[in-house]
């Protein structure tokens, strides 16, 4: 993930800090749940697609964040190269 601009690092801040965003995830997560609480005793395959959700949502996260680090890792070596 080299290479991430100091635009694209910001926006994935920006995105990481959104309260919209936090809670449209919560929300996400909580729907899952009630959903997964409803399924069928012998409904593997309905549960693993809401596992998927989840981790999709979790992923998105954890990209955006290491976007974010990938960038200040690059500053940082750039200012040490200096």
């Amino acid at each position: 993930m080299s290479g991430i601009s100091l635009s694209e690092a910001e926006a994935a801040q920006r995105l990481l800090e959104d309260p919209d965003l936090q809670q449209a995830i919560e929300e996400l997560k909580a729907d899952v749940f009630e959903k997964w609480l409803a399924t069928e005793e012998g409904d593997a395959e309905g549960r693993e697609i809401l596992w998927h959700r989840v981790q999709a949502a979790g992923d998105l996260m954890e990209t955006l964040k290491r976007k974010v680090d990938a960038h200040r890792v690059a500053a940082r070596r750039g200012e040490r190269n200096k």
